[in-house]
C-alpha cells in the first residue's frame, strides 16, 4: 500500500510541476510562433527539477521528486521534440540537476522551486505569477530563472509574511 501512496504522490507532483510550467511556457510564447532551442529544452528540464523538488518536499515526499521530475519534464518537451527524445532530455535534466545541487551556477535554480512551493502552500496567484515570469525569464535569457525585480520583489512584499 505504501508503493501505491508514493505513487500517488509522484504523480500529484509530476502534474502539479507540468501546470506550473506550462503557464511560464505560455507567457514566453504569447505573441510568437518560436519554437524552444536545445539550450531552452535544457532549461525546461532543469525548472521541472527544481520545482519537482520544491513540492515533493512540501508534501513531505523528498524521495519522490526524481519521477516526477522525469514524468513532467518528458510531458512538457513532448510537443517540440517527441516522446522518445523528451524522455531522453528530461532524464539528461535530472542527471545534470543532481550533479548540480551543489552549485546552483551549473542548472540547480532551487530559488524557483521554492518560489513555486511558496505559491502552492499559500495558493497565491500573485506568487504563481511571479514564478511563470521567471521561468519565461529564464527562457528569454537562457540563465537563471531568477529574477531580483520579480521573485525577490514579491518574496519581500506582504505576499510572503
Amino acid at each position: 500500500m505504501a508503493h501505491a501512496a508514493a505513487a500517488k504522490d509522484s504523480d500529484n507532483v509530476a502534474r502539479a510541476t507540468v501546470s506550473i510550467v506550462w503557464a511560464g511556457l505560455t507567457q514566453y510564447f504569447q505573441g510568437t510562433e518560436e519554437s524552444l532551442e536545445a539550450h531552452q529544452q535544457a532549461a525546461v528540464g532543469l525548472v521541472a527539477c527544481s520545482i519537482s523538488r520544491a513540492l515533493a518536499a512540501l508534501i513531505q515526499e523528498p524521495a519522490s521528486w526524481r519521477i516526477a521530475a522525469l514524468v513532467s519534464g518528458a510531458q512538457l518537451l513532448q510537443p517540440w521534440i517527441g516522446l522518445t527524445a523528451a524522455a531522453m532530455a528530461s532524464a539528461s535534466a535530472a542527471r545534470d540537476f543532481t550533479a548540480s545541487l551543489d552549485n546552483s551556477l551549473h542548472g540547480a535554480d532551487l530559488e524557483l522551486g521554492d518560489a513555486a512551493s511558496d505559491a502552492v502552500s499559500r495558493n497565491d496567484p500573485a506568487g504563481f505569477a511571479a514564478v511563470s515570469a521567471a521561468i519565461s525569464l529564464r527562457l528569454t535569457t537562457g540563465q537563471q530563472a531568477r529574477s531580483p525585480h520579480r521573485l525577490n520583489a514579491y518574496n519581500t512584499s506582504s505576499h510572503f509574511s
